[in-house]
């Protein structure tokens, strides 16, 4: 599938050629540009599609402010968009917003801060609970049309394989569950406890979606659920191998694991140096060991799909 773009905007005038077929598409309805899916094509290649004016139609603010902001699906009004969020939530003026709202900034400060100790999980996990720098950092990170594109890929996967439930593992703040719940997939937000949970919580609220939260440490039933997202996760995490391990006992045979890692940049503060050594190829043989089988069709963009065999 190839992509052209129109000319007449930044990235929100993007159509597919006549020859061949896209799952994700938007059309604008009363204003407001909305995705929409066709869920019987197959997947070639990522469409930069998605955007957070779906996801923030529900916002309660007036018609007229809505439609200036997200009346057509650009970069620009997604970060404007995500902006808006974060001001009603945390009730700090537009200035202080857009100075915190920036990627891995806040996260690299308060990890300087607060010293968390990498070799020790409970420090960790402290850390995670405390701050409230990934919210800032995550809504930063969503309106990136990159970002939003990659989870238009997840959700993509997901609706080619017919997952109707799906844990999202390490959810950070909740948008990939906005987007399944959107569109029939019962996504259940799994996270460590701490504001960017909460944070999470509200927006699901303020949309009025029914999104179950399960806060770590939790212990799902064996062979549960039939499929699991965990997107830049593994590389924060102490014990990585043993986490994805869980992961396998908790899917059924057959099941998915959509999963993404940047184990490979140790730049990033709470990346962890010791896990360098699982990217690359590395990381696909652990997966392999462990008892996931890469689906190489699914996998040819980030992230990748595994399935347990």
């Amino acid at each position: 599938m190839r992509l052209q773009n129109t000319g007449r905007g930044c990235f929100d005038n993007w159509v597919t050629s006549d020859v061949m077929k896209t799952v994700l598409a938007t059309e604008v309805v009363d204003g407001i540009g909305r995705i929409y899916v066709n869920s019987g094509h197959e997947i070639h290649e990522a469409v930069p599609k998605v955007t957070h004016a779906e996801a923030f139609e529900a916002t309660e603010l007036p018609r007229q402010v809505k439609d200036q902001f997200f009346g057509s699906p650009n970069q620009l009004n997604m970060y404007l968009s995500a902006v808006l969020e974060v001001m009603l939530y945390s009730g700090k003026n537009i200035f202080e917003v857009m100075g915190l709202m920036k990627v891995e900034v806040p996260v690299q400060k308060e990890w300087e801060e607060f010293k968390p100790d990498p070799n020790q999980h409970e420090s960790l996990c402290g850390f995670y609970e405390k701050t409230d720098a990934f919210i800032y950092d995550g809504m930063a990170n969503h309106a990136l049309p990159t970002t939003m594109a990659t989870l238009g890929e997840v959700l993509r996967v997901c609706l080619h394989f017919g997952l109707k439930e799906v844990l999202d593992w390490g959810a950070g703040i909740g948008t990939l569950n906005i987007l399944m719940n959107s569109y029939g997939i019962k996504g259940t937000h799994v996270d460590l406890p701490g504001k960017t949970l909460e944070y999470a919580r509200w927006r699901y609220r303020l949309r009025g979606m029914d999104v179950e939260v399960v806060s770590l440490p939790h212990s799902f039933e064996t062979e549960s659920v039939d499929g699991i997202v965990c997107l830049e996760v593994v590389e924060h995490v102490k014990d990585p191998l043993n986490m994805l391990s869980d992961l396998y006992r908790i899917i059924r045979p057959g099941g998915i694991l959509i999963c993404s890692e940047s184990f490979g940049h140790p730049e990033f503060s709470s990346h962890l140096e010791e896990n360098v050594k699982y990217a690359g190829d590395t990381f696909i043989s652990e997966m392999a060991r462990i008892g996931f089988q890469l689906l190489p069709d699914f996998s040819k963009f980030h992230p990748k799909t595994y399935q347990k065999v």
